[in-house]
């Protein structure tokens, strides 16, 4: 076989050996535990798969140029089913010297366990509650398989006794292996455990107290039991979080009383809410006996977030309530008095870009407000409007108070009282 050919063999044989190494390099990452902090799986899997594609171009090469076959198919088919052969045999390897965990009927296993300290012991003062905690051992090579924190929380005592348990996912079939205990940065003690490498039925049940296996802590025991790992708890659908979150809400909203504070009312006026609950919600604000005062004191008031709650539910009451038309106004010089202020505010001052934002959110639940008041008994906001627009127009002129503020009120300055907007107005979208 002439040298192209050989060299196509060998690039085909490379490939195929890249395909097989890399699928048993991601078993060995599962098998082997290979952490995936810092990449290390992935360089391990990919690292794998390049050195055997070129072991694999290298092997198809040296069988294309000594192979009888006269076809680059045939020579590629036969080098290909020695790599595959190669790779059936690196995989059973790799899976028998693999440290799996035990399971039973495909479930995977936990470790119960009870931990007694002897009479008068008491906790140490721990850093962080997890600093109590069990592993275990694998003997007589001292590699550490799996980790658990002490349930503290579930201690109890018995006899004078201190029983501390936790629960430990079995990560390893070692044979020989045994439990090591830690309380922060003190002494470890170690309890031997019988089970094997594949415990059974019968490592159900809870042993005998079991000693520790050093003499300077013979006060400390462990009893243990295995049992099957739980399943994991089903993720809700999307669907069925929605329809929890609706069932909660129709329960707090049948549960408010009528005088409850008015933020809590204007909870189910906000956007999201179904509109049938919003126009509910504002109609019971709206026959509150003190609804003009405390709309007004929330318009008005310190607490910038209900006033912007409050100025948004303008929408859903079943008629515009105009009785409100004055603090709305007020709202509005407000806001024009905002812009001004920060029009002295020098352009690199964190403090403008601060104003900026709040001013943008105020003018948006604002115009709420003026959309649904405008026009009804002669309601007009239009002398608002144009201060808001000219103070706005103040340079050095921002994104922020162009787009969101400077843009809308040109626009209704033009569409209700037919003011042109100037040349330098963003247009409208």
């Amino acid at each position: 076989m002439n040298w192209p050919a050989s060299i196509g063999v060998g690039l085909l044989c490379g490939l195929v050996g890249f395909i097989v190494a890399f699928a048993i390099a991601l078993l060995a990452v599962e098998w082997y535990r290979i952490p995936s902090r810092e990449g290390a799986a992935g360089f391990f899997t990919v690292g794998v798969a390049l050195l055997v594609f070129v072991c694999g171009v290298i092997f198809g090469l040296i069988y294309a140029r000594l192979s009888p076959e006269p076809s680059i198919l045939q020579a590629w088919g036969r080098a290909s089913a020695i790599i595959a052969v190669a790779g059936s045999v690196a995989l059973t390897l790799t899976w028998l010297f693999a440290d799996l965990p035990p399971k039973w009927d495909g479930h995977r296993l936990e470790l119960i366990i009870e931990l007694r300290a002897p009479a008068g012991f008491a906790m140490p003062p721990l850093e962080y509650p997890s600093d109590a905690y069990v592993t275990i051992m694998q003997m007589p090579s001292g590699d550490s398989k799996g980790w658990s924190a002490l349930q503290l929380d579930q201690t109890r005592t018995e006899h004078g006794q201190l029983i501390i348990p936790a629960t430990l996912t079995l990560d390893t079939s070692a044979r020989e292996k045994q439990l090591s205990a830690r309380f922060g940065k003190g002494q470890e003690i170690r309890f031997p455990l019988a089970f094997g490498s594949k415990p059974g039925e019968q490592d159900q049940a809870w042993t005998d107290w079991i000693q520790s296996s050093s003499a300077a802590d013979a006060g400390f025991q462990i009893r243990y039991r295995i049992q099957k790992e739980p399943p994991p708890a089903p993720v809700p659908t999307r669907e069925e979080l929605e329809n929890e979150e609706q069932a909660q809400l129709d329960a707090d909203y049948r549960a408010l009383a009528q005088d409850a504070p008015l933020s809590a009312w204007l909870r189910f006026t906000r956007y999201g809410i179904a509109e049938e609950r919003q126009r509910e919600a504002a109609a019971a604000i709206r026959g509150r006996p003190d609804f003009e005062q405390e709309m007004t004191n929330a318009i008005l008031g310190a607490d910038r977030d209900l006033a912007r709650e409050t100025l948004r539910a303008f929408p859903h009451f079943p008629a515009p309530p105009v009785e409100l038309a004055l603090t709305v106004r007020q709202k509005g010089d407000d806001i024009a008095a905002a812009v001004r202020a920060r029009s002295t505010l020098i352009p690199d001052d964190p403090a403008r870009s601060d104003a900026g934002a709040n001013i943008s959110l105020d003018f948006s639940a604002w115009m709420e407000a003026v959309r649904t008041l405008q026009g009804h008994d002669g309601t007009t906001f239009i002398p608002q409007l144009e201060q808001i627009a000219d103070q706005s127009r103040v340079p050095p002129i921002d994104q922020v108070i162009a787009i969101d503020v400077l843009r809308v009120a040109s626009y209704y300055l033009h569409t209700w009282a037919g003011i042109q907007p100037h040349p330098e107005d963003p247009p409208p979208r």
